[in-house]
């Protein structure tokens, strides 16, 4: 389990945008995993992050919307998919 140190009660209950910032950025996480694996899909690189990482992902995150929003929000032209040398 992971616990973060501030909840989404108490950053909304922050006295000032600077505080508000503080805790919302305390409350950041990156996840770098490293995982192996032929995937056809993004089903399977979630299965494949869980199996060899014990990393579970929201399936929310998994659909091909809840990707493409994320990369416009960071403002970055990753595909939804590539194909390699074998297809």
């Amino acid at each position: 389990a992971l616990h973060l140190p501030y909840t989404s009660q108490e950053v909304s209950v922050a006295k000032d945008d600077d505080e508000r910032y503080l805790r919302q950025l305390c409350n950041k996480l990156d996840l770098c995993p490293t995982a192996y694996g032929r995937c056809s899909s993004l089903h399977d690189v979630a299965q494949l992050l869980e199996r060899q990482c014990k990393v579970t992902l929201a399936p929310k995150l998994l659909t091909p919307e809840a990707q493409l929003a994320m990369r416009r929000k960071l403002g970055v032209g990753i595909p939804l998919q590539v194909k390699d040398a074998f297809g």
